[in-house]
């Protein structure tokens, strides 16, 4: 009899924690933390009887709702819809000052698993069991790193250097954002705007991707720190193609990126930006082809925060922790040995404004509440001051000249729809919130094109150019100042040091947001910047 009610009051458990989730009511979240603290808590004093007991140990769950349509042409070519939750656990067994930390047989192998939300009893033996998975991986990489540093000649400062930084309890529940996962409105969107590129004969394809992660994640850690989050990525692509008369494929695209189904464009706006798109395409279609240059250039808008974000947050504003037994050779190029020096122009000033929700008005959508690390990022953090390089973007493993968090430990929200399997599983990385850019030598858009001139004929230039879309540049003579669309161009090569040799910005600030590597990250800076010298290769 006793049996049988304990059996019943688990099921009745089960059910209520069920009820809760599909309602999307505040007790859901309490609910699935409340397990997670438990199962948490309950497996951490149970380890801590081990002979290599843990000292911490997180668990958060990324629960995703995601959809996708495609549409061509007016019709609709794909919908997929799919919920799947993820359970990633986190333990380190040693101190603070030396754990598990940074060895490949622990950082590589994999936690990520799926875990049932309806069934409270089936996500309590998940947690229990990842947590085992990951104490055993975790004995066996803190046993082989001590022995390594055995062996090691480190400095003091490098032995005094934590190999986890010990943080501030957080404690934040957010509400569910309001996500549109209408099937209907988005077919309708897609079709309707890729509709739009059957009036010019020109274009021989037009689709429109629109990808929705409605997510949130649950994080509970034992150093009692606790949130609830969003986890929302909205995101609209448009490609129109053409081929000109010599052959060379020509496409146009537009990417908006959002955390709210709310700041997407409607769908009329963006059917009136896709057609100038078309319309610019078709009129490149008959413009001559350029040669590879070298010299003064203009970028501007689109254009500038691609090069702006391959140059600088394409690992190198990121501190990188290479695992002590990686077998590898270190592939990724840092600032952090020109921490203190002058990376850059003295003009530019770069700051992060990752836990700055609404600027100017504006809600920006890479702000980060807290971070994967239970980490909240500063309002504002200088990075780059008048050219010199003051701090990089890191989580919780310290270097010597970046011993500090700040809050850029981010999850990774990937498709569930990519053909490549690594990419549909969630995951962390260092990574950029909101970036602004800032510059002392501010001009109008006239005088900056009046200074592209001048430096062009100081260089002993015919030309020089301006670039502000992902196709075409515009060729700017030095004799008359007249304006020539061109093709042919790939855009500005990523390269830092362009950076440099900055010889004026524009006085009107632009904010660009994107989705890469499973982040979203609003940058703001100045439309335009004018580089003294940029490469800009023929398209083979």
């Amino acid at each position: 009899m006793k049996k049988l009610v304990i059996v019943l009051m688990s099921l009745l458990c089960s059910a209520v924690f069920a009820q809760n989730l599909s309602n999307g009511t505040d007790e859901t979240e309490n609910s699935i933390i409340s397990v997670i603290e438990k199962e948490v808590e309950s497996n951490f004093n149970r380890l801590r009887l081990s002979s290599t007991s843990p000292f911490f140990i997180s668990y958060a769950i990324i629960d995703q709702h995601q959809m996708r349509v495609k549409a061509s042409s007016g019709a609709v070519t794909e919908f997929n819809e799919n919920r799947t939750a993820w359970g990633m656990p986190v333990l380190y067994v040693g101190s603070y000052l030396v754990n598990n930390e940074r060895m490949d047989a622990y950082t590589r192998s994999s936690a990520t698993q799926k875990v049932n939300l309806n069934d409270a009893t089936d996500l309590s033996v998940s947690i229990r069991e990842a947590i085992d998975n990951r104490h055993k991986v975790a004995v066996q990489a803190f046993e082989k790193k001590t022995g390594m540093l055995n062996r090691m000649n480190r400095t003091p400062e490098e032995m005094a250097l934590p190999d986890f930084e010990k943080t501030p309890e957080v404690n934040l529940i957010l509400p569910p954002e309001k996500t549109n996962m209408n099937r209907e409105y988005w077919e309708m969107y897609a079709s309707n705007v890729s509709a739009v590129a059957k009036k010019y004969p020109e274009i021989i394809e037009a689709d429109v991707t629109v990808d929705i992660i409605n997510g949130m994640v649950y994080y509970y850690n034992t150093e009692n720190s606790r949130f609830s989050v969003p986890g929302v990525i909205c995101n609209i692509v448009f490609v129109a193609k053409t081929i000109a008369d010599d052959g060379e494929v020509l496409r146009e695209f537009i990417s908006i990126s959002r955390s709210s189904t709310d700041r997407l464009p409607d769908m009329e706006t963006f059917i009136v930006e896709c057609e100038k798109r078309i319309l610019h395409l078709i009129e490149l279609k008959k413009a001559p082809v350029a040669e590879s240059y070298t010299g003064p250039v203009l970028c501007e808008r689109e254009a500038l925060a691609s090069l702006i974000g391959f140059s600088f947050f394409n690992n190198a504003m990121t501190v990188y922790h290479r695992d002590l037994d990686a077998n590898y050779p270190l592939r990724v190029r840092t600032f952090e040995t020109e921490m203190g020096e002058s990376i850059v122009s003295n003009y530019l000033t770069v700051k992060s404004l990752s836990g700055t929700r609404i600027y100017n008005g504006q809600v920006l959508d890479g702000y980060i509440p807290v971070d994967c690390e239970g980490v909240v990022p500063a309002e504002e953090l200088m990075l780059i001051e008048n050219g010199v390089l003051k701090n990089m973007l890191n989580g919780r493993i310290p270097s010597l000249k970046n011993p500090h968090s700040n809050g850029h430990k981010r999850f990774i929200l990937n498709s569930a729809f990519s053909h490549i399997v690594a990419f549909t599983l969630p995951g962390t990385h260092v990574f950029p919130g909101v970036i602004q850019f800032t510059a002392q030598n501010t001009l109008s858009d006239n005088d900056l094109k009046q200074e592209l001139i001048n430096a062009a004929r100081k260089a002993g230039l015919e030309y020089a150019y301006i670039v502000n879309s992902n196709a075409g540049s515009i060729r700017i003579y030095v004799e008359d100042g007249r304006e020539e669309l061109v093709r042919g161009l790939y855009n500005p090569s990523f390269n830092y040091r362009a950076f440099q040799k900055i010889l004026g910005v524009s006085d009107y600030e632009y904010i660009s947001t994107g989705w890469s590597r499973g982040s979203v990250s609003s940058y703001i800076f100045p439309q335009s910047m004018l580089f003294e010298e940029l490469e800009i290769s023929e398209k083979k």
